[in-house]
This record gives C-alpha cells, sequence and structure tokens, in this order.
C-alpha cells in the first residue's frame, strides 16, 4: 500500500471498480424497482418493507465484507457469488419483516436512525471531533518538545 517514494497509495475496492463497469445495469435495475415500489408502494406495505429490508441488509454487509474483510484483489466474479449470497442473507431477514410487520417496523426504524445519526455526526460533529483531535496531537508534541529542551 505504499509507494517508493514514501507516501501512501490508496486503491479503490474491488467493489467500487466493480459497481463502476457494471453501472448501467445497476442503475436500470434501482431505477425499475424505484418506480415499482413507488407505484405500488403504499397498496402493498409488506411488500415494500420486504423489498426495503432485503436492499439495507444485503447493501450493509456487503458493505462489511468488503470494508473489514475481503482484500482489493477480490476476482469480478467473486463480487457477483458475494453480492447474491448477500441478497439471499437479506431476503432471508425480509422474509421474517413480511411474516412480522411490527419487527420490520422497528428493523426500518432502527436503520434509519442510525442512517440519520451517521449523517448529523458528518455534517455538524466530525469538524470538532477533527479539531479536538488536531489540538490533542500538538498539545503531544508540545511536551515533547519541552521534555527535549531539559
Amino acid at each position: 500500500m505504499t509507494s517508493p517514494y514514501g507516501c501512501p497509495v490508496f486503491g479503490l475496492s474491488a467493489l467500487w471498480r466493480w459497481i463502476d463497469a457494471y453501472k448501467i445495469p445497476l442503475g436500470v435495475a434501482l431505477l425499475f424497482i424505484g418506480c415499482t415500489l413507488m407505484e405500488y408502494g403504499g397498496r402493498h406495505p409488506t411488500v415494500t418493507m420486504f423489498v426495503m429490508s432485503t436492499f439495507f441488509v444485503m447493501a450493509l454487509s456487503v458493505s462489511l465484507l468488503f470494508a473489514f474483510i475481503l482484500p482489493t484483489s477480490t476476482p469480478s466474479w467473486g463480487i457477483f457469488v458475494i453480492i447474491v449470497a448477500c441478497t439471499l442473507f437479506g431476503m432471508g431477514t425480509g422474509y421474517g419483516v413480511f411474516n412480522w410487520p411490527k419487527v420490520g417496523v422497528v428493523l426500518i426504524g432502527l436503520f434509519m436512525g442510525s442512517l440519520l445519526g451517521t449523517i448529523i455526526y458528518s455534517v455538524f460533529f466530525s469538524g470538532i471531533d477533527t479539531q479536538l483531535q488536531n489540538n490533542h496531537d500538538m498539545n503531544i508534541y508540545q511536551k515533547i518538545d519541552n521534555s527535549a529542551e531539559l
């Protein structure tokens, strides 16, 4: 992950390269799902909860797998397999939400609340946290500098 010049080199993950390679079919599929939910979502709330929980769980599990477990050299066919497996896992959750709508409402509320909390933290508090961290780092450097002067 480093260059011969001592600078860190960051590459895109295998998932991002896969999404970039298949952006047109993915966009068409997401538009189709969105238009279908827009048309029939109000009339069939349990089906809507099934689709939304399946998508949320699939997206969360794929993101966590690629963020923490899978290497950047994952082949393209492996990404297809991982997305299908995560979709099946999400469909299991969606089936539970379909059968128990109250649980589905709670799960979707928890997901949306965590998403809203992440957005609020990113917009308002991450700058404060970064500034406090920089001040803490400066205090450490000052202590090291003062001890070197003795």
